[in-house]
């Protein structure tokens, strides 16, 4: 799913012994952002953005007994606002929750 400037791809799996419910991975691609202070504060931001509104969907995904692989892709060739990036990180964690919530 995309929400721009982020594009998510996630998979779920029955939780065994991970040590939390949820694991993400940033992608910010050299192809878009040349230059390594650009991409790094991108990742940061993302990052941000996730720890800031990651609690629903832990609660969801322990509820439910299941590991949530999370890969977050930057896809815009410029630097963004932390508020945008927030916000589009708030849909894509609403998405995938709904989707949690629409398989069980």
């Amino acid at each position: 799913m995309s929400v721009f400037p982020l594009r998510a791809i996630y998979m779920t799996e029955p939780l065994q012994d991970a040590p939390s419910p949820v694991r993400i991975l940033v992608s910010v691609p050299k192809k878009r952002f040349k230059h390594a202070v650009d991409r790094n504060r991108m990742k940061r931001q993302v990052r941000e953005a996730y720890r800031l509104n990651k609690h629903e969907l832990y609660q969801l995904a322990a509820e439910h007994g299941l590991l949530v692989s999370i890969a977050f892709i930057c896809i815009t060739d410029e630097p963004v606002e932390s508020a945008k990036v927030e916000k589009s990180m708030k849909k894509i964690l609403a998405n995938i929750a709904d989707r949690i919530i629409q398989q069980k």
